[in-house]
C-alpha cells in the first residue's frame, strides 16, 4: 500500500534558511534566488505581480531580461515544489492551502494569540540570518526590514514576559527570558 498523503514543505527562516520537503532537505533548487522567491511569496498573503518579483530579484537587469530570468526560475521551482505555488500569467503566490509549515507564520500566530512563550521559543535567530543575494539590492532591503520587524516583535514579547515574571516574582523564569 502506498502513502498518498500530500507532500509537506517546511520553511525555517528564523535563524537562517532551511527548507525541507517530507523531512528531506531541499538542496536542488537552481539558485539562491529560487529560495528567496519562495520565502518572499510565503511572507505575502496576496499574489505578487510578476514584474515586481522580477525587479525584486534582478534589479540591475532590463525588464525583459529580468522577466526571462523569472520564467527560468519558475520552471525550476514548479518541477520541485508545484503544489506550494500558485502560478498565474501575471502573478505568483504561495499556496496557503497546501500542506506546509513556516516558522515565521507560526511565530506571528503565537504572538497574536498571546502565546508568548511559544512565540519566543520559535525565534531561533534573525530572519534569514546568513542568507543574502549580493546582486539583488531590493530583496536585501526587504529582508532587512522584515528582519528588523520580526526582531522587534521578539524583543517586545520578551519584554512582556520579563515584566510578567517580575510582577509574579518568578525570578528564575525572568533570568531565563533575559538570557534568550
Amino acid at each position: 500500500m502506498s502513502d498518498t498523503s500530500p507532500p509537506r514543505l517546511t520553511l525555517h527562516a528564523l535563524g537562517g534558511l532551511r527548507l525541507t520537503l517530507d523531512d528531506q532537505p531541499v538542496t536542488d533548487l537552481v539558485t539562491r534566488k529560487a529560495e528567496a522567491l519562495l520565502i518572499y511569496l510565503a511572507c505575502h498573503a496576496h499574489p505578487q505581480p510578476r514584474d515586481v518579483l522580477a525587479d525584486l530579484l534582478w534589479d540591475d537587469a532590463s525588464q525583459t531580461q529580468a522577466a526571462g530570468n523569472l520564467r527560468v526560475l519558475l520552471n525550476s521551482l514548479r518541477r520541485r515544489l508545484a503544489p506550494f505555488l500558485c502560478i498565474e500569467r501575471y502573478s505568483l503566490a504561495f499556496n496557503f492551502e497546501s500542506h506546509f509549515t513556516f516558522d515565521v507564520h507560526d511565530f506571528e500566530n503565537h504572538l497574536h494569540s498571546r502565546q508568548l512563550e511559544r512565540a519566543v521559543a520559535l525565534y531561533r535567530g534573525d530572519f534569514l540570518a546568513g542568507f543574502n543575494i549580493n546582486d539583488s539590492r531590493r530583496f536585501e532591503e526587504w529582508a532587512l526590514l522584515e528582519r528588523e520587524r520580526l526582531q522587534r516583535l521578539a524583543i517586545d514579547a520578551l519584554d512582556e514576559l520579563l515584566d510578567a515574571d517580575l510582577h509574579a516574582r518568578r525570578y528564575r523564569a525572568g533570568i531565563d527570558h533575559a538570557a534568550h
